[in-house]
């Protein structure tokens, strides 16, 4: 059974559009397709923590849909501080300069995190969907600032032994704000536009 299936609208230009979130618990491999990814993993492994699927439903043509995903995550520990923000990227996409996780006409977006370090924290992501801009001010007329943002997570208690899933919920796109500075560091081009579009000194 899912935990919450959410819809969150936004408005881009003269179009409407909404991102819509199932958001569940994974019961095993087979039901998060942990199976295409190594035989290493087990249902022990992945059972209890998250599983999030967001699609994105827009009336604009073309061009005018193409969109970008960008998560930034957080690890907090036992002072409940959260110290530490990096942006969440396949192996294979990183040292790349490029922030998205995911692009395209109207792209869905899908995680299953399943980290089990032997210690208590609080795993938690921030998710945001923006206007696809292909590079850093190659489109003047586009922001790069997000259009939806939303954050979700899990708690491992008992040293790791035990996952709680946390609430997903609908975040201020102005939270933006507050998680970048700390992760797009990495990504200098992007960072300073970030910046600039989000109204920073």
């Amino acid at each position: 059974m899912p935990l919450k299936i959410s819809s969150i609208p936004f408005v881009l230009g003269m179009h409407k559009g909404k991102v819509n979130i199932h958001y569940t618990v994974n019961q095993g491999v087979e039901y998060s397709g942990f199976t295409a990814i190594g035989r290493e993993f087990t249902d022990e492994m992945v059972r209890g923590f998250p599983v999030m699927k967001a699609t994105v439903s827009f009336d604009g043509k073309g061009y005018e849909a193409m969109f970008g995903w960008i998560q930034i995550i957080s690890h907090i520990h036992g002072d409940g501080l959260e110290r530490h923000f990096e942006v969440d990227l396949a192996p294979s996409m990183q040292g790349n300069d490029f922030p998205y996780c995911e692009v395209g006409y109207k792209p869905s977006m899908y995680d299953a995190p399943c980290n089990r370090p032997k210690t208590s924290m609080t795993w938690r992501a921030y998710t945001f969907l923006f206007q696809f801009i292909s590079q850093p001010r190659r489109e003047a007329s586009r922001r790069f600032y997000p259009l939806v943002g939303f954050t979700w997570g899990y708690i491992l208690a008992d040293r790791g032994k035990r996952v709680d899933v946390t609430e997903l919920r609908e975040i201020p796109t102005n939270e933006w704000k507050r998680v970048f500075p700390r992760s797009l560091r990495k990504f200098p081009k992007w960072y300073a536009m970030a910046k600039k579009d989000s109204g920073i000194s």
